[in-house]
């Protein structure tokens, strides 16, 4: 009992010191990524951003779940225009306008299927911070679950931290110790981390500065 008391403990005090280390201001919302992408997508031709709000249009308008989403992105999407750019654009404007995580999770699954996309940890943030913010949690966890097995690279502090602070917030104290350690154990098995002298995860304190 005493074992289970003191792991209890343990837990408590990683995620109070999770908790301290990322209060921290948010930027705005225009501020969604690192100022080189910010730059190369201010300059985008006009061709090029008309093309992703069309993209973008054709996602919210479509009635997702009763039909099939995938279908109509293989319609409407030529392999050859997922970039990583275009991608990560895609998804910018999905959760700018706060629209359903299901469907960005489709988006994001549909460029995972094609072998010549080579996906970005912005555009997987991003797509974990739509669902989580939606509390699709299932899905987001399916989604880390995923991301592990195929690009585990794309698994940063950052993802933890998204996932993590929704948790905290929309779930109970008891679901919230849980997903830290299923994050441990299940999707950041065998990773190190910088840790404090307490041998507590040091998560970056900008970790939520993209995110509003």
């Amino acid at each position: 009992m005493s074992s289970i008391l003191e792991e209890g403990m343990l837990l408590w005090l990683r995620l109070k010191r999770f908790n301290q280390l990322t209060q921290i201001p948010h930027k705005p919302p225009s501020s969604f990524s690192v100022p080189v992408r910010s730059f190369s997508r201010s300059h985008q031709s006009s061709e090029t951003k008309n093309k992703i709000e069309r993209i973008v249009r054709v996602i919210n308008d479509h009635p997702f779940p009763d039909q099939p989403l995938q279908t109509t992105l293989l319609q409407n999407i030529p392999p050859s225009a997922l970039s990583t750019i275009f991608v990560e654009s895609v998804l910018g404007r999905l959760f700018a306008a706060h629209s359903n995580g299901l469907k960005a999770l489709e988006f994001f699954k549909f460029s995972l299927d094609h072998s010549q996309f080579s996906p970005s940890s912005d555009a997987f943030e991003k797509t974990l911070h739509i669902l989580t913010r939606m509390r699709y949690f299932d899905r987001a966890w399916w989604l880390m679950e995923r991301i592990r097995s195929t690009h585990p690279s794309l698994l940063t502090l950052k993802s933890m931290s998204i996932m993590l602070s929704k948790i905290s917030k929309f779930q109970s104290y008891e679901s919230t110790l849980e997903a830290f350690e299923k994050m441990e154990n299940d999707i950041f098995v065998g990773r190190k981390f910088e840790t404090d002298e307490g041998g507590t995860i040091r998560v970056p304190k900008d970790a939520f500065s993209i995110f509003p």
